[in-house]
């Protein structure tokens, strides 16, 4: 494969716009010499390589002294026209050098009607609520203050203690950390305008301030992420697994609730990298998941898989696809802190239901949604919902 290919193919990763054959021939070439995989790694571990990929890939010099050839020169003496060429090329190099060092190259995410419609209802609803630690100190939230470096942050957390992630993030000056209960969830907006959405028993450490060549937070629980693009800037995400690289923008991130020894990624669109602890870059397509087990995992599964249920959350729904009705209550019971459902039938327990509910509804309305379509009766008795089945 010609260099020119390689490149090629590396841009196209990097914008998202990696195609089949693609990604085939990059296996290829990876697989053709350890020499070409060991340039890979360099290349994408590397956090100058996204900006100093992209001013190489825009300075073309010599499609632009064809433009300015066409348009600009008819015949002249080839002394002259060499002195053009010269002449146009440095000009474009000089103007194009100076347009990509002093743009700004973060472009904040675009959210649908619907996805704000959501963040309405969850704040209307009371659910959009965390617990704020910065500076030693924490408070419950509905918003991010404003100035929070500055913020003179009270404890009033009602004598409820919240767990935090171990973090290498929040060791940095002015690093703040939210935490979600069990039926809470939270919307927020990072320094670079990228866009993230906590769901319930999520921990997330971040900077108030993004500064130097990478933007770097880390996440222990659930979120979806809606990340400002910037060439200049990789975004990680560090969980306890292993850490995300984004070189595209929508994409799920979770790690499990009780031992964090199992998480998943889920990309929605761009392009995302993930790597094991210790371990080797796996590539992410749109529509893909990648999955891993274990506190220490060596290894990964990658699959396709119907990406809806994993961002209908965002869209203020739960949606579930042939869970089990044991299952779906376990959800529900957080969310809507139910201390304990009894079934009278252990059959009950493997009814399958497959549909969406609406999350910021009241829990009668979700309980009658569910009956209608399982044959069941649901009682609620204080903290407690009865299942049995629907009496004839």
């Amino acid at each position: 494969m010609q260099q020119k290919d390689i490149n090629d193919i590396l841009y196209n990763l990097l914008s998202g716009d990696l195609t089949e054959e693609d990604e085939r021939e990059l296996g290829n070439w990876l697989d053709h010499s350890p020499e070409n995989r060991r340039r890979y790694e360099e290349l994408m571990n590397s956090e100058d390589f996204v900006s100093s990929y992209h001013a190489f890939h825009h300075i073309d010099k010599d499609r632009a002294w064809q433009q300015f050839r066409k348009r600009k020169i008819e015949r002249k003496p080839s002394i002259l026209v060499a002195l053009l060429r010269v002449a146009a090329v440095v000009v474009f190099v000089i103007i194009g050098s100076y347009w990509y060092m002093t743009r700004d190259t973060t472009t904040p995410p675009v959210l649908t009607e619907e996805v704000l419609s959501a963040i309405t209802r969850a704040e209307q609803s009371g659910r959009n609520e965390a617990v704020l630690t910065i500076n030693g100190k924490q408070r419950v939230v509905t918003s991010i203050p404003q100035n929070l470096d500055e913020e003179d942050v009270d404890e009033s957390n009602n004598d409820e203690s919240v767990t935090t992630l171990p973090s290498t993030v929040e060791n940095v000056e002015g690093a703040a950390t939210l935490v979600t209960r069990h039926d809470k969830e939270f919307w927020m907006t990072l320094d670079d305008g990228t866009r993230v959405h906590l769901n319930y028993n999520t921990s997330f450490t971040y900077p108030v301030h993004f500064s130097g060549k990478t933007r770097e937070v880390e996440l222990s629980g659930e979120a979806f992420f809606f990340v400002a693009k910037d060439q200049k800037r990789p975004f990680i995400v560090h969980t306890p697994q292993g850490d995300v690289r984004v070189y595209g923008t929508e994409f799920a991130v979770k790690t499990s609730h009780a031992d964090r020894e199992q998480g998943s990624v889920v990309l929605v669109k761009g392009s995302v990298g993930f790597t094991l602890k210790d371990g080797m870059e796996t590539i992410i397509k749109p529509g893909q998941e990648i999955s891993y087990n274990g506190l220490h995992p060596t290894s990964v599964t990658l699959k396709n898989v119907d990406v809806t249920p994993y961002i209908a959350w965002n869209t203020g729904v739960f949606v579930f696809e042939n869970s089990t009705l044991e299952q779906l209550m376990n959800v529900l019971a957080q969310w809507y802190s139910v201390e304990n459902v009894v079934y009278e039938d252990d059959n009950l327990r493997t009814i399958h239901f497959t549909g969406s509910l609406e999350r910021y509804g009241d829990i009668k309305n979700v309980m009658q949604a569910i009956t209608s379509v399982c044959d069941v009766e649901m009682i609620r008795q204080g903290e407690t919902v009865v299942i049995r089945k629907k009496q004839k």
